[in-house]
């Protein structure tokens, strides 16, 4: 028989390593290409063609009778997700890849989509679920059941009966007594050893694993900290502890000496050091960081050249005060601009619901949305906010009063009268020094805030326009006739389009501000409009990920779930 080709969903490290398998199995398989839905990430020194992001899916749905293998890290399982649900991809055409160095029992099960890498076991009756990762070395004993879209990381064993939900990370070389169950979307830190059940929703570490509660935008970075007589044994509970697969070795003033993640304990343990052993013998000591004043997007991009996960901000004196990490920033490094939120609004396409209410204060998720706003921008690093009120504008004030329940200093522009989407700027007490965030109180994003200033910032727009990817799928087949409109010469069956629609957030310079006039009712469109008669630059920032304007009752069902 011979090879069936495939397509991998990935660009990352992940796609790679599941290109290497493929390469293994040239009587199986003949890879396409690959597909990168998510920008930034390439396949480099592969010599396998990128055919464009998932958008691509149907036309190579319809054009070949290719495979498909999802290849997105654990870190991405909400874009896995949704990749899966959204490309339309039947089971079978969804490929199982399995390394030839696996050992699988004849009665083990592995469902569609999810990939055995190698030296990795699985026992009688293990059974793992769809589009999941067994990574390389992981030992799955007896009856073993692993729901979907779950990562099981090197090196873990897997007692006999156990059970793992859906959306869960079970941590490098950790350990599971037989009979365990493990709900949705928990983290094993690494190196844990579970001997109790896990539910839903926590993240367990140490030996034995506890479950833990945090909240990582105010964590104490001396968390992570270590000193260098630490062993790598209790080393190991501090690198798994937050998800960050980092320690700080830092002396009694937090002056950083070195780091020690994973991979150095794996390399430590390879060329057989004791757990023992003391982390100064096996750090690394040759180590990048950054200043406070360097910006969360730079700090990305100086992560990604060099390919490292984690980058230390360290102090003049070399002192540790945060922690960059790929999807976030630990520590208490604040950013030097404001937001404004525009929270003064009726709301009147939400009635009955916004008669008694103020639209930002209707509930998403057991939260008002502008509470989500208010931890977004927290965790943002931006902690001086103003929020522009009118209508029932007291509820919003005796709700939030002055920020310091939120980790940040809140104060209000109000409103006598209505001033649209922009003339509460005039408001402010003084002129900013740096760009202003504003935002419409009335959205459910995850925009990445510091991403959007760097970009402001390096094009050097008077405005950037935060936009979103908006996609409308016309039910019909669309006819597109020649110029003379009297012959057909294509037809596209249910085309998508696409637009890139205002999505409510702008980065805006202090110079702009100063032409609102004071109390005067002002729309954005209108200052955008003036900056393109003027000629000045104006930029646009995608919003990528979630993105809800709950404007309309059909809106708020989506955001709460029920539409």
């Amino acid at each position: 028989m011979s090879a069936k080709e495939i397509v991998i969903i990935g660009g990352g490290e992940h796609a790679r390593v599941v290109l290497s398998t493929l390469r293994m199995l040239p009587d199986k398989w003949t890879p396409l290409g690959f597909l990168d839905p998510l920008p930034g990430e390439k396949m480099k020194e592969t010599a396998l063609p990128c055919l464009g992001c998932d958008t691509k899916i149907p036309e190579l749905l319809a054009g070949t009778d290719a495979s498909f293998i999802l290849a997105l890290g654990t870190s991405k399982i909400k874009v896995r997700r949704k990749i899966v649900s959204d490309s339309g991809i039947p089971d079978s055409r969804w490929a199982t890849i399995i390394h030839p160095s696996a050992l699988i029992s004849e009665k083990a099960q592995v469902a569609h989509g999810s990939v055995v890498l190698a030296r990795s076991v699985l026992q009688n009756d293990a059974r793992i679920g769809r589009h999941c990762i067994v990574n390389t070395g992981a030992i799955l004993e007896h009856d073993v059941k692993i729901a979907d879209f779950t990562h099981v990381a090197p090196g873990v064993i897997a007692g006999g009966g156990v059970e793992i939900g859906s959306n869960c990370f079970i941590g490098l070389g950790s350990r599971i007594r037989d009979h365990i169950c493990i709900g949705d979307d928990v983290t094993v830190g690494t190196g844990s050893v579970v001997v109790t059940d896990i539910p839903s929703g926590e993240t367990v570490v140490g030996v034995p694993a506890r479950r833990i509660s945090y909240d990582r935008s105010s964590l104490d970075i001396g968390e992570l900290c270590v000193s260098p007589s630490t062993t790598i044994y209790e080393a190991l509970s501090t690198i798994g502890k937050y998800g960050t697969m980092l320690a700080l070795v830092t002396d009694e003033r937090r002056v950083l000496l070195g780091v020690l993640s994973d991979g150095d304990v794996r390399r430590a343990l390879i060329k057989r050091n004791d757990l023992n052993c003391p982390v100064e013998k096996i750090m690394t000591r040759n180590f990048s960081f950054v200043r406070p004043d360097v910006s969360r997007a730079a700090a990305l991009d100086k992560m990604k050249s060099m390919v490292i996960r984690q980058l230390p901000v360290l102090d003049e004196e070399g002192r540790v005060v945060g922690l960059h990490m790929l999807s976030e920033l630990l520590g208490s490094v604040s950013l030097p601009n404001i937001a404004v939120i525009m929270a003064g609004g009726k709301g009147e396409r939400l009635r009955p619901i916004t008669e008694n209410l103020p639209k930002p204060m209707v509930k998403v998720a057991g939260r008002p949305i502008l509470e989500h706003i208010i931890h977004h921008l927290v965790s943002s690093n931006i902690r001086d906010i103003f929020i522009a009120v009118n209508y029932l504008g007291e509820m919003i004030e005796d709700c939030f009063k002055d920020g310091s329940a939120y980790g940040c200093r809140i104060r209000y522009l109000k409103e006598e009268s209505p001033l649209g989407t922009a003339g509460a700027l005039s408001l402010l007490p003084e002129l900013p020094a740096n760009p202003v965030i504003l935002m419409n109180g009335d959205l459910v994003t995850q925009v990445d805030i510091e991403r959007m200033l760097h970009h402001h910032q390096q094009g050097a727009y008077k405005i950037t326009v935060g936009v979103n990817d908006y996609r409308v799928r016309i039910p019909y087949g669309v006819l597109e006739m020649d110029k003379d409109q009297d012959r057909i010469c294509e037809i596209r069956e249910k085309p998508e389009q696409r637009y890139l629609v205002n999505a409510g957030i702008y980065a805006i310079e202090p110079s702009v501000l100063e032409r609102i006039g004071k109390n005067r009712c002002t729309l954005m469109t209108e200052i955008i409009s003036d900056c393109i008669s003027r000629g000045e630059r104006l930029g646009i920032h995608l919003v990528e990920g979630d993105w809800l304007d709950i404007g309309q009752h059909s809106q708020l069902a989506q955001a709460r779930g029920i539409a």
